[in-house]
Order: structure tokens, then C-alpha cells, then sequence
């Protein structure tokens, strides 16, 4: 049974009705009158009281009436029996409250069917066990609020459905024990809450806000806030399951100030930003927050990229399943977290430079002892990685992060799920070390480089390159797979293996590269620099050192390995003459070494590529390749018999036919 006729029959005092404005049980003004019958009724320099501490009043305006109060009106519940009722209903219908309007102890106002209601005010008390209700529904429907105020130690709810409009300049809180829901959406067509001016959720008592289907709420111009108060909690939720729900933040809100704040967007939802900054947590004042992506099968978003400022250890940012922000900047600082993903679906943090100006656009910066987390279908996309605090980290378990940037800190995890770097063209993507059992692959055109210890299970490298720099150790397995190479200084104590098409470049410029046992395949590269002739090995020319064996069982001369020679300058390290290279004398330059041998060579299986070497020669010299004291060396001679032994000579131009001496 509806509200209004219960109340019609249960009435303490008779019903007075005239055209469509309805009393009953105990309406009055301030002066002790009660309706007259006029239509429009308008009471000018006193109060209209709805019900009384002592006996409940019900006031419905239907039917195009109208009733205006210049000051305000009243709508009190008794302590115990029916609670007093307010009803506005149907297109022309109106009340105006010259001061505010006051739903006192509990009972109802109902505005419905494109009714209109305006205040300066709204004053919402509710008692213990008894909420006070506000509901806002139908397709025309507006209440212009002005502020709304909470107070009492109850429940206040309002909801806006079914295609109604609510518009205020403020919501806050009378006493902090207040508590208060707004519910937008729902039903048919879009119900809209457009709020300006200073809106807390939260202050000792708890606020919510949730837009569900059909719903749509901006935040204009003032400040917003999520948990204002240590003990106060502030939640938006934004769930898109029974349709579409949106927030529109003009404003930069504060998720957790001194209290706990949240903002959920689930399952389609979506929240849209114009200001450009939004802080989740405050460690400095205790607060804490968290904003959360995802969850669900349809896409939710935050747009708009503003910058984010994730602050405090129990502070949160996640993005789940089917989760997408896209973000300006985030710093995650004090002891916070970050988590992407977490299951099969895609969930997706991408940070890139929007309009709000904002220190180190499009950057991730984890500081203060933070940890960032990126699980199964999780991605996390920036401009610029910075980890550079000694107590932060990152943890990969299935994860991948995109773009390039510094990972420092506390070695990178990578957990069972193993993780993936995918560097950007020209980007490079630097870990100073690593742990963890799982297996890391390195993508995307630009290099991933190792700059300490690494102890992660093993790297796979798909594409771009490798960079072992000076100083490092890599105790896991590597692979280099087709067109990607291996280059740097470092130490690399686990297996090697180049598949087909794979580079290994050692140096950066000529330098030494050391491996474990290694495995080379059919239609690799070895490019090899030298910048002068009477130098020395791993200083002016390239050499691989293998602790171990080198397998070469998997060349084939149909697909062969290439020796790549490439002249440098010693001065500048340009491509250019090699110093002190004599056209008329022999040289034998040591290019790898190994520990434990060679198993598989056969000179029909490489190719030399001279196309790099600037140097001129005579006519008769020729360059071989021979396996040389458990290591390969690259032999020059002028004389024109070429010596024995197992030595491939160099074709006429690059990776032609065989021959047995170079012309020119």
C-alpha cells in the first residue's frame, strides 16, 4: 500500500481537499491556520508545519496546485506511530519554500510525475532505526534544493529515478554522526543530480552516493569530499550493470582527506574528469583512499586523464577486470599500492600527457616504501617508469608493463605468472635488479636493459634488444628469438640461446659480453666492431666469453650464421677506418672464447659480411673464420694462398656466393 493512502486512513484528523491540494492530520501554518482551500495556496511571512512532535500531517499537492511558503516548511514525525508526509505530484504541480524545507525525525517527501519543488534549503534529520526519506522520481520531475544539510543519528536517503532531475549548491553535515545515501538512476530515462559548491561525504557518520542505471551526476564548480572527518566515510559507486551510470567531476575531488574515502566504478560504469587532479588518501592527516576500476563484464572507465596522487599504506588504486583509467600522471607515495588486474579479462592503466599541466606528464612515480602490482590482464602504460626509491617495488605476475622508464628500488618480482616489458621505439625500459621464479619477455622495438643483480627464472626476448649493461649479473636463462638481439657488457651466468634470426652484440661499442653455455641457431648474427688493429680483446674489438660450451649443431649452410664486421672510430666510436689496420699484414683477431669448447663447427655453416668494414685491403687478402683454441677467431691475410684448416672465406659483396679472396 502507498504511503499517502495509508495515510489517508489511518489520519488522526479529518481531510481537508480543495482542487488538488490534500491535508490531513496536522497542518499548520506558524500561526495556528490551516488550509483555507485556496488554489494556489500561499502562505507569505510564517512557517507551514507538516505533522508535529506529537502527531503526524500529510500535505500532497497534485493536479497543477501549487502551494508557496515564504518561509519554511516543516515536515515532523512523531517519536513513535506514522511518520508525517510530504507529496508533490504530477506536470504543473509546485511547491516553493521561501527559507527551507525541513524533514524533521524521519517520515517522507515525494516529488513525482514532473512535479516541481524549489528551496533555499533542505534539512534532513533522521532519528536511530527511523531514516528520512527523499524521493525524486519521474520523467519532468526537478527539485531545486539549494543546500542540503544532514543531521541526527539515523539515515537520511535520497533518491532521484525514473528520469528525475535534483540540483544543489551543497551538501553537508549538521553533527558528524550523521549518516546519508543519494541513489541516482533507475527505472526509465536519465535521472540527473547536478551538485555545485562544497559537498562532503562523510564526516563522523558515513556518505554514499550510488548511480546505477539510467543515472548521471556532475560535480560543477567547489570542492568535493570523500570522508572528511578520522572517522567518517565517503563512497560513490558507480555501477553501469542495469545500464548506463556516469559522474562528471568538474571539481578535484579528495578520496580519504582525514576519514575513509572511496570511489568504485563496476561494471560499465563510468567517470568522466575536467579539472584535472584527484588524491585518494592523505597520509599527512590520516586519511585513506581508494579508487577502483573494473569488476564485471562490461567496460568501466575513468576518462578525462587528470593526475593522481595515490598517498598512504592503506591507500589504494586498482584496476580490474574490464577496468580502464586513463590518467595524465600518477605518484603513489607513502606507502600505497597500485594493482592492475588479476584475472583472464583486461584491466589497463594507461598514463599519457593531457591538458591539466602537471609535473613529468604521462609518468608513473612510485616513492616512500610504495608497491605496484600488475597481475594476470593487467597493463600498465606510461611516458616514463620512475622507481627510484630504495623501499618501493614492482611486482609482475602476469602482467606487462609498456612504454620505458627506471625500476629500482627493491628487486622486481616476477612471480609465478612471469611478466612482460614492452619497450617502446626509442624507449628504454632500465630493472636494477630482480626475483622470483617466473619467466620475463621482453617486447616492442626499444631495449629493455638489466643494470644489476637479476635473479628471475629466465628472459625471453621477442623483439627490440637486450642490454646487459657494465656491471650486471643475469643468473637466469636468456633467449633471443628472430630479429631481436643481445647486447651490453654484463655477466650472464645462465644458458644462452639464439634462435633463428637472433643478434648478439657485444659492448656498447667494442666491449666484453660473458655468458654461460650457449646455443646458436641458423641464421643468426654476430656483429662484431673494432676500432683499432693493435688493441686489445674486449677493448678495441669486440669478444664474446662463454663460461661453458658453445653449441652449434643447429647451423645449416642453407640458413647461414653471419659474421658482421663494422669499422669504428676510435675517437668518436662512429662508424668509420679502424686505426692502425695495414692493408699488407696479417691479423688474428679472438672473437669469442669458451671454457669448456665448441661442439659443431663447420665452416660451410657462416658467412662473413664485410659491408660494414671501411678499411681498404690488397687485392689477394682474404678474411677467415676459424675455430681456434676452444673460441673463434677472425683471421686477416694479404698472402695469396689461404691458410689450412677449417676457415670460411669472404664473399664478394654481402651474403653472396663463397669465395676464396676478397676483390677490389
Amino acid at each position: 500500500m502507498k504511503l499517502s493512502s495509508l495515510l489517508m486512513t489511518c489520519f488522526a484528523f479529518p481531510a481537508i481537499a480543495m482542487a488538488g491540494i490534500t491535508t490531513s492530520g496536522s497542518v499548520f501554518t506558524e500561526s495556528g491556520a490551516t488550509y483555507d482551500g485556496s488554489d494556489p495556496w500561499v502562505i507569505s511571512a510564517e512557517a507551514l508545519n507538516v505533522g508535529s512532535a506529537a502527531s503526524f500531517g500529510s500535505l500532497e499537492v497534485n493536479a497543477g496546485s501549487s502551494v508557496t511558503v515564504s518561509s519554511t516548511i516543516s515536515v515532523v514525525s512523531p517519536s513513535s506511530g506514522l511518520s508525517s508526509s510530504l507529496v508533490v505530484d504530477g506536470i504543473g504541480s509546485k511547491l516553493t519554500a521561501g527559507f527551507d524545507l525541513f524533514l524533521d525525525a524521519g517520515g517522507t517527501v515525494q516529488l513525482r510525475n514532473g512535479a516541481t519543488v524549489d528551496s533555499i534549503l533542505f534539512v534532513s534529520r533522521s532519528l536511530s532505526g527511523r531514516a528520512a526519506q527523499t524521493l525524486i522520481e519521474g520523467a519532468g520531475t526537478v527539485f531545486d534544493a539549494g543546500r542540503f544539510y544532514f543531521y541526527g543519528d539515523g539515515t537520511s536517503e535520497i533518491s532521484v529515478t525514473n528520469g528525475a532531475t535534483l540540483s544543489s549548491v551543497e551538501v553537508q553535515i549538521l553533527n558528524n554522526s550523521s549518516n546519508f545515501s543519494f541513489t541516482v538512476g533507475g527505472g526509465s530515462g536519465t535521472s540527473q543530480w547536478l551538485a555545485t559548491g562544497v559537498n562532503t561525504f562523510g564526516g563522523a557518520g558515513a556518505g554514499l552516493l550510488e548511480v546505477i542505471g539510467g543515472g548521471f551526476v556532475r560535480f560543477g564548480t567547489g570542492i568535493l569530499t570523500l570522508g572528511q572527518a578520522p572517522s567518517g566515510s565517503g563512497t560513490i559507486r558507480v555501477d553501469g550493470t542495469d545500464g548506463p551510470a556516469e559522474v562528471d567531476f568538474q571539481v578535484s575531488p579528495r578520496i580519504g582527506a582525514s576519514g575513509t574515502g572511496r570511489l568504485v566504478v563496476t561494471n560499465g560504469g563510468k567517470v568522466t574528469t575536467t579539472n584535472g587532479f584527484i588524491s585518494i588518501g592523505d597520509s599527512s592527516r590520516g586519511g585513506t583512499g581508494t579508487l577502483s576500476i573494473g569488476g564485471g563484464e562490461k567496460v568501466s572507465s575513468l576518462e578525462g586523464k587528470p593526475a593522481l596522487l595515490v598517498s598512504g599504506a592503506a591507500s589504494l588504486i586498482e584496476v580490474l577486470a574490464n577496468g580502464v583509467i586513463n590518467a595524465d600522471s600518477i605518484r603513489v607515495t607513502d606507502g600505497a599500492r597500485v594493482i592492475v588486474g588479476g584475472s583472464s579479462a583486461a584491466a589497463a592503466l594507461n598514463l599519457s600527457p593531457g591538458g591539466f599541466s602537471f609535473p613529468n606528464n604521462g609518468e608513473l612515480f612510485v616513492t616512500g616504501g610504495s608497491r605496484v602490482e600488475v597481475r594476470q590482464g593487467g597493463t600498465i602504460t606510461a611516458t616514463s617508469f620512475s622507481v627510484n626509491d630504495a623501499s618501493s617495488q614492482v611486482s609482475l605476475d602476469g602482467g606487462t608493463l609498456k612504454g620505458g622508464g627506471y625500476l629500482g628500488g627493491l628487486p622486481v618480482q616476477v612471480m609465478a605468472g612471469g611478466g612482460t616489458i614492452q619497450a617502446a621505439n626509442g624507449a628504454e625500459f632500465t630493472l636494477l635488479a630482480t626475483t622470483g621464479p617466473g619467466m620475463l619477455t621482453k617486447t616492442g622495438a626499444g631495449s629493455m636493459a638489466f643494470a644489476g643483480q637479476t635473479n628471475h627464472a629466465g628472459t625471453r626476448v621477442l623483439e627490440g634488444s637486450l642490454n646487459l649493461a657494465a656491471g650486471s649479473r643475469t643468473t637466469g636463462t636468456v633467449e633471443i628469438l628472430a630479429g631481436a638481439k643481445l647486447t651490453g657488457t654484463g655477466t650472464l651466468d645462465g644458458l644462452l640461446t639464439l634462435q633463428q634470426g637472433a643478434v648478439i652484440a657485444p659492448g656498447n661499442s667494442p666491449g666484453i659480453l660473458q655468458t654461460g653455455s650457449s646455443t646458436w641457431m641458423s641464421g643468426g648474427r654476430y656483429e662484431w666492431e673494432i676500432n683499432n688493429t693493435l688493441g686489445n680483446n674486449g677493448i678495441n674489438w669486440d669478444l664474446v666469453q662463454i663460461n661453458g660450451s658453445l653449441d652449434l649443431v643447429g647451423l645449416s649452410p642453407s640458413d647461414p650464421f653471419v659474421i658482421a664486421l663494422q669499422s669504428l672510430f676510435e675517437s668518436s666510436g662512429n662508424a668509420g677506418l679502424a686505426a692502425n689496420f695495414d692493408s699488407q699484414s696479417n691479423y688474428r683477431f679472438t672473437i669469442l672464447t669458451t671454457t669448456s669448447g665448441i661442439t659443431g663447427f663447420d665452416p660451410s655453416d657462416f658467412r662473413l659480411d664485410l659491408t660494414g668494414f671501411a678499411n681498404a685491403d690488397l687485392g689477394d687478402a682474404y678474411w677467415a673464420l676459424q675455430d681456434w683454441n676452444n673460441g673463434l677467431d677472425l683471421v686477416y691475410n694479404f698472402a695469396p694462398v689461404p691458410e689450412p684448416g677449417s676457415a670460411i672465406f669472404i664473399a664478394v659483396t654481402a651474403l653472396a656466393a663463397l669465395t676464396q679472396r676478397r676483390r677490389r
